[in-house]
């Protein structure tokens, strides 16, 4: 729900004119797309740029603020963003996951600041994933909710304190991930596994290109447990532990950009965060790739032959992922 408030913050042209940026982001990264950029760098293009949006918000509410409570904010406080804006990919209706880090110093004024901001990017349709909170409050919520520890694995300062940042990512490593090894990997794949359908991994005919078996959330839980078992996230990194051979990092890649591209376009078709694989969508789909029936095979077939085919191996180097570090 819309978090509340009736007090404006910002005039009725400031609004219009945040929307308006976020309607030109989008529309950017529309004809980056569609001019041939791939998925990766145009996932990576959109979340710079609605990040810059973000800080311009911030900047215009700290605006009215003193400079000296804007001193006292920049030493305790910090934004830090989470998820998928952690990891520095967004797809154009992706949420911006934010977190709030508050260190205890300049707690009234930055809670205000942090609900202006939230309610001022609710009005501008950017409807930011926020939540404020201190680190300790952090490690006991990261330990009883596995998706927001999960979601700390990609955890990069934005703005404020970069040793109140430093803290979180110390305490959380520490107390959330190392004292708790087991644990912490068996909650991400017990979450990644109540997915499935019916707790099981299929291929489904109208996939989920997210959760689905072979999916976006498979390639994430190889990160996670990654950074539990090996201390590192990034594919490369691992293949440098020796946690993921040369060929095995090449396919995830391939189906990491494959998968990105496919989201990227049915946010673009839809308009909104829709990641069903549906029947229409992929007629839609293996038309404008050019994929023409035959006298053997449907073109919408070899499309989906395609697609199983990067899932498929996605699926299998993720199972033995999981066998070796469970």
């Amino acid at each position: 729900p819309r978090p509340r408030g009736t007090r404006m913050n910002f005039s009725s042209a400031d609004i219009s004119r945040y929307r308006q940026r976020l309607t030109e982001i989008r529309e950017s990264g529309r004809h980056l797309f569609q001019g041939g950029a791939p998925g990766i760098q145009t996932a990576t293009f959109l979340c710079q740029s609605l990040e810059g949006l973000i800080l311009d918000i911030w900047s215009d509410i700290l605006r009215g603020t003193s400079p000296e409570v804007v001193d006292q904010l920049l030493k305790h406080t910090a934004i830090v963003a989470i998820g998928g804006t952690g990891r520095g990919e967004l797809c154009p209706y992706s949420d911006i996951d934010l977190l709030f880090l508050d260190g205890g110093q300049a707690s009234p004024a930055f809670r205000e600041a942090q609900d202006r901001m939230t309610r001022t990017c609710w009005d501008a349709k950017l409807e930011p994933g926020a939540s404020c909170r201190t680190v300790p409050q952090c490690v006991e919520d990261a330990k009883h909710d596995p998706k927001f520890a999960s979601s700390l694995v990609e955890a990069r300062l934005l703005w404020g304190s970069r040793p109140l940042f430093e803290n979180l990512t110390k305490a959380f490593r520490k107390q959330v991930v190392q004292r708790r090894q087991r644990q912490f990997i068996e909650e991400c794949i017990k979450g990644r596994e109540s997915e499935w359908v019916n707790g099981r991994a299929i291929q489904e005919l109208e996939p989920d290109i997210k959760t689905a078996s072979g999916g976006l959330r498979d390639l994430h839980l190889i990160r996670w447990i990654g950074f539990a078992a090996h201390g590192v996230a990034d594919l490369d990194s691992l293949r440098l532990k020796g946690a993921l051979d040369k060929e095995d990092v090449l396919v995830l890649k391939q189906a990491w950009e494959y998968l990105t591209s496919l989201r990227i376009n049915l946010h673009y078709a839809n308009e909104q965060a829709d990641e069903k694989y549906s029947r229409g969508e992929q007629l839609r789909i293996a038309q404008e790739r050019g994929y023409h029936d035959t006298a053997s095979q449907r073109g919408v077939e070899r499309l989906m032959q395609e697609y199983f085919r990067h899932t498929t191996q996605v699926a299998s180097i993720t199972r033995r992922f999981i066998g070796r570090n469970r």
